[in-house]
């Protein structure tokens, strides 16, 4: 039981990170808490960057969270990407139509999912040093994407990332020295 749903406060963060962090074994090391805001959002989107050996950087956009393991509706496009590239990237995907609008929910942003797309392809060109990116889910919250769980390979850059992304980072990574730091989080 290691999720704490409906915190409201500064202080309750503060409680919850220390209950959670007294329960790590001695094994864990320096374990941390992910306190994350309530993401509402109908559809999942999964986008990022890898390096193949064969074309280098390219970029990765498709169907997330559940669908990406059932349905495997992704495209791929060699970075660095232009507008247009991000643009026809999103085209291709075979369900494209869970980006338009239904049932309640708008049409996604196409021009910001765009541009994740191609800040995904910039970091790629620019960043050797970054073999991979993952962005799932990447929820469309009205029609804003919003990057819900982002990693990357090795270094541990994924904060440095996302702001290169140029994106609402919706996950903040608590580590025992800087429980103290919440408050200030929590009230922003």
């Amino acid at each position: 039981n290691l999720v704490r749903l409906d915190v409201g406060s500064a202080e309750e963060v503060r409680r919850h990170a220390e209950e959670l962090l007294a329960q790590r074994g001695p094994e864990e090391g320096d374990a941390g808490v992910l306190v994350q805001g309530m993401v509402s959002g109908k559809r999942e989107l999964i986008a990022g960057m890898l390096r193949d050996p064969q074309f280098g950087p390219c970029v990765m956009f498709g169907l997330g969270g559940v669908f990406a393991e059932l349905i495997g509706d992704v495209a791929f496009a060699v970075a660095p990407l232009e507008e247009h590239d991000a643009e026809d990237l999103i085209q291709a995907l075979q369900h494209r139509k869970i980006l338009d609008e239904f049932r309640g929910e708008p049409e996604a942003d196409i021009p910001k999912l765009a541009q994740i797309l191609e800040a995904l392809g910039r970091i790629g060109d620019a960043r050797p040093d970054v073999l991979s990116i993952d962005v799932n889910p990447l929820i469309l919250s009205g029609s804003d994407p919003v990057v819900v769980d982002a990693g990357c390979g090795p270094g541990g850059q994924t904060l440095v990332l996302a702001r290169e992304l140029g994106v609402k980072v919706t996950a903040i990574d608590i580590y025992p020295p800087f429980v103290e730091v919440l408050k200030g989080r929590a009230e922003r």
